[in-house]
């Protein structure tokens, strides 16, 4: 296994590598299911062409929550398997527990700020 910084740059290249996959499926996923005609077909008014670009615009930000939501829960679980739970606790064993759950606490969060998003959660 390599040790200190080898270790870190690794994790931040395999970080680099899944998130920009997931952005590029993201982005493939947008351009798939995002309605396909922006402008108004002959005989209807232009505010129903601005209806459906706002369609588009509101389609494309929920596959940026479904991506952010499944990087910050896949990230952990890949820096937990490349720790492989070493039972020689070193400096950069810990560091790497460290970012995992500061991972956890953010796919947390992001789950939080989605469910209140949606209107499934209030603060009242």
């Amino acid at each position: 296994m390599p040790q200190g910084y080898e270790l870190l740059l690794s994790t931040g290249l395999i970080f680099l590598s899944v998130g920009l996959l997931l952005a590029a499926f993201t982005y493939l996923m947008a351009w798939i299911f995002a309605p396909r005609r922006l402008s108004p077909p002959h005989g209807l008014r232009a505010s129903t062409g601005r209806r459906r670009i706002h369609l588009v615009a509101r389609t494309i930000p929920d596959f940026h929550y479904v991506a952010a939501l499944s990087f910050s829960i896949l990230m952990p679980v890949a820096v937990l398997i490349l720790l492989g739970l070493s039972s020689a606790p070193t400096t950069e064993s810990r560091g790497l527990l460290a970012i995992g759950v500061l991972y956890i606490l953010v796919a947390l969060s992001l789950i939080l700020i989605y469910l209140l998003k949606r209107g499934f959660l209030s603060w009242k």
